[in-house]
């Protein structure tokens, strides 16, 4: 079976991309990432890594071009108060 890799690509979940991205880049540099996240986190992208089955190599290169596209977008970052409300607003849930 052969399937339309941006099809599946247009589908994947940001938690996906990042189960694809660190088993991509290998044990010892998701080993340093994971010593950063919290348990919850290193849950959730496990559960992920375990289901994502095979994934051909075209896929793997969509999810690195993404980061790497990303990584290269000129970012200048600032923090105060209204900013990080603002920031968590747009990535936590209500409830939280």
């Amino acid at each position: 079976m052969t399937f339309d890799n941006t099809l599946v690509y247009a589908r994947l979940t940001g938690t996906q991309k990042v189960a694809i991205l660190l088993m991509a880049v290998g044990e010892n540099a998701t080993k340093q990432i994971f010593n950063k996240m919290e348990d919850d986190e290193i849950r959730q992208i496990s559960l992920a890594m375990a289901n994502l089955g095979i994934v051909e190599k075209s896929l793997v290169e969509q999810v690195l071009n993404e980061f790497i596209l990303k990584m290269k977008e000129p970012t200048t970052i600032k923090g105060n108060f209204k900013i990080t409300e603002r920031f968590l607003k747009q990535v936590l849930p209500v409830y939280r």
